[in-house]
């Protein structure tokens, strides 16, 4: 789930009849391409993106230099943008996605031209009995592995071995130039650091490791959105 998490960059709801986009998600710390996003839209609303044939179907394209995804609902088109190359997980937890989007929010996609006028801050509210959009965004994307990290206290006086340590020294040294860090760039500085032949999925699983055991914590709460 880490490699889905630091690969994403966009996550683009179109509403199925009108190719309007009803929601955006994008990953903090990258640059925002408004261009490319409405560039993705055109290729979709011209045809020139092939969607997959029938619902509920997942195909994956090449889009300049993103791995793309797209699931074809009953009444919209999910569109995930990655950086990097896709785990296995994906198609699954695009499909989660999904199933999950439309079952909650029906009715509201069914109206959001007519009864609700166009207003898709419908999806960024609580209600008393689901929580928003963003929310499961953050929930089934793990978004949370996204946002700014900073050394945690598990990390004083640990006894760290084999890539953990070395992921440790790596983030120690991130952390010096700027307390607050990606887990991303900690990702590909120690890919690029390590010897060839370590493992990536190791490292991957290192950082993720480090995170549940707080040596990592998320700034998150402190900062705006």
């Amino acid at each position: 789930m880490l490699m889905l998490s630091l690969g994403f960059s966009d996550l683009i709801i179109l509403h199925r009849e009108s190719h309007g986009v009803l929601y955006m998600n994008h990953a903090r710390g990258i640059p925002f391409d408004p261009i490319e996003i409405n560039e993705l839209r055109e290729k979709v609303v011209s045809g020139s993106l092939k969607l997959p044939p029938k619902e509920g179907q997942i195909a994956h394209h090449p889009f300049k230099q993103h791995f793309l995804f797209s699931l074809v609902g009953k009444y919209t088109i999910t569109l995930l943008l990655l950086r990097d190359p896709p785990p296995s997980i994906t198609r699954d937890v695009l499909q989660n996605f999904g199933v999950r989007f439309e079952s909650r929010w029906t009715q509201e996609v069914q109206e959001i031209y007519t009864t609700l006028l166009g207003d898709l801050e419908v999806f960024h509210k609580d209600t008393p009995t689901r929580p928003n959009l963003d929310k499961l965004v953050s929930e089934i994307f793990h978004l949370e592995l996204v946002e700014p990290f900073q050394l945690g206290p598990a990390g004083n006086g640990a006894v760290l071995s084999g890539v953990q340590k070395k992921v440790w020294n790596m983030a120690e040294e991130m952390a010096r130039e700027n307390p607050r860090f990606y887990l991303r760039d900690l990702y590909y500085g120690c890919a690029e650091c390590f010897s060839p032949s370590q493992n990536r999925s190791a490292i991957a699983k290192a950082i993720y490791d480090l995170t549940v055991q707080n040596f990592f914590l998320s700034t998150s709460a402190n900062l705006p959105r």
